[in-house]
Parts: structure tokens; C-alpha cells; sequence
């Protein structure tokens, strides 16, 4: 889930492949999406972010890829794709989004990738494991409002990052 600027609730639908936006007490507004892989459909959305100027950022998991959207549901792009190179994806689990730009959890490749709100990759970081700065399985993304990253993964925990991690880049 994810909160606009509005204060509206946009809810990843991942067993319907679809995005739905509620105001703030509850009312439906407007849902998107469809089962599939071509632009504005889903294979499993399972992470929602809203950038500052409303854009709409979505893991899609099972397509490997972040699309992006207007708030209303309207396509501007997408980046990801299958595989284990930079800004690629094998699941991606969730975003978010802060200014340090997109920040997207790669969960079978056990990393956080970083990318412009354009979708330029920046940087990785992470690895499979349970020391600091590793992963296993990360869950879940956020970005507090001043900039530091948390991750939580299948380890138990939430770690903290500064955007990027000293000597990612």
C-alpha cells in the first residue's frame, strides 16, 4: 500500500493483477491493470510507491519490472527485466520511492537496486546471506523522510541504509 499526496490509498490487488485507489475513508476511486505482461498489466503486483509528483510505481513480480503510472492509471514507462545483471530482476518484491530516487528489492537476486524516477539504473547493493548488508528474501522497502533506506527480510529484521551505501557507487 501506499499513500499519496492527496492522502488516497493505492493497494497493490496482486490475486487480481491490479491497482485499486480508495480516498482516505475507504471509497473506491478507480482501479487499473489486468493479468499479462504487455504495458499496464501485471503478473503479480506486490509493491506500490508514490513519488512526490504523484506518479505511481509498481513491482510487478512475476514480469521483473517496475512499471510506472499516473495517478489515474495512465502508462509512462516501465524498467526491470529477467535476469541477475544491473537493473534486471528475478522477483521484484517492492518500491519505494525517496530522493535519492526508486528503490526496488530484487528478491531472488537477495539486493536493493537503485534507479532514477526515470528508470537509469544507479546502483546495487546486497547479497544472500544474514551478516550486515545482506539479505535473504527482502520483504519490504521504505524510505524515511530523511532518505535513510529500511529493509526487512526473511533474517527477522529491518536494516537501516543511507541512499546509497557508502561504496555502492
Amino acid at each position: 500500500m501506499a499513500v499519496d499526496g492527496n492522502g488516497d490509498l493505492l493497494v497493490a490487488d496482486r490475486f487480481n493483477n491490479r491497482i485499486q485507489k480508495f480516498t482516505g475513508t475507504g471509497t473506491f476511486l478507480t482501479k487499473w491493470g489486468s493479468a499479462g505482461s504487455d504495458d499496464g498489466q501485471f503478473a503479480n503486483p506486490v509493491g506500490v510507491a508514490v513519488d512526490r509528483d504523484q506518479n505511481v510505481f509498481v513491482a510487478d513480480f512475476f514480469n521483473d519490472r517496475i512499471q510506472k503510472f499516473t495517478d489515474t492509471g495512465t502508462f509512462l514507462g516501465k524498467f526491470g527485466g529477467t535476469g541477475s545483471g544491473n537493473g534486471q530482476f528475478t522477483g521484484a518484491e517492492g518500491v519505494a520511492v525517496g530522493d535519492a530516487g526508486v528503490l526496488a528489492i530484487d528478491s531472488g537476486n537477495d539486493r536493493i537496486e537503485q534507479f532514477t524516477d526515470t528508470g537509469d539504473f544507479l546502483t546495487t547493493w546486497g547479497s544472500l546471506g544474514n551478516a550486515d548488508g545482506q539479505f535473504n528474501s527482502a520483504t519490504a522497502v521504505a524510505v524515511d523522510p530523511n532518505g535513510t533506506v529500511l529493509v526487512t527480510d526473511e533474517n527477522h529484521r529491518v536494516q537501516r541504509f543511507a541512499c546509497p551505501p557508502p561504496g555502492t557507487r
